[in-house]
């Protein structure tokens, strides 16, 4: 928002008195949600589909991927494992029709933590998640296919 200086210090304190709760609509639709049941029904429907699809990842990517430390979540970190590298990692990858995002630039870069962040929760089914790590194992078990030296 773009306004005039003489109004600028109004236009901040109502974009804040706007933002410091939520709305009144949002606070009914939670409480009926949380008076019907339904917030906690999908809580344990999300918390199920979490632990099936890291039961997934773990049943194909286990020996790569790092140990759950908790609760499971919809994200697991993949190191990359030694003799890889991240790029052709993402490219393998790519070409056999899976997106890997690389680690965002403001990550430090250390050999010993670099990895790719897998998305659990993103495939439409567990089928189309277990297809795509059943591709992500067969590239990670193959040499390397591409080499930027």
């Amino acid at each position: 928002m773009i306004a005039p200086e003489q109004f600028r210090d109004r236009s901040i304190n109502a974009v804040r008195a706007t933002g410091w709760m939520a709305s009144p609509i949002m606070a009914e639709v939670v409480a009926r949600l949380l008076h019907s049941g339904d917030l906690m029904r999908q809580v344990h429907l999300k918390r199920a589909a979490a632990a099936r699809r890291n039961t997934i990842a773990d049943r194909l990517l286990g020996n790569w991927l790092t140990p759950l430390s908790g609760t499971a979540g919809f994200h697991r970190w993949l190191p990359i494992p030694a003799g890889r590298t991240l790029i052709a990692l993402v490219t393998q990858a790519a070409q056999a029709g899976i997106t890997i995002a690389p680690p965002g630039a403001l990550q430090q870069v250390d050999r010993g933590t670099l990895g790719i962040r897998l998305c659990l929760g993103h495939p439409a089914s567990d089928d189309i998640l277990e297809n795509a790590l059943s591709e992500l194992k067969r590239i990670l078990e193959s040499a390397e296919a591409i080499s930027f030296v």
